[in-house]
């Protein structure tokens, strides 16, 4: 798996109340693939927690 297939997966991630995903709306700051895990560091700009819990 590369860094395009983890960013293309995350698109089918939508933030909730909008159909734009939260690789659109450029919340995804980092990717970084090893040889057993993904890790992924998304910046949801919402003070609110149940959206950010929605998302996760």
């Amino acid at each position: 798996m590369n860094k395009e297939q983890v960013l293309e997966a995350l698109k089918n991630v939508t933030y909730p109340g909008f159909t734009k995903s939260i690789v659109d709306f450029g919340f995804v700051k980092d990717v970084a693939i090893n040889d057993k895990s993904v890790r992924i560091i998304v910046d949801i700009t919402s003070s609110a927690d149940e959206v950010k819990m929605q998302i996760i």
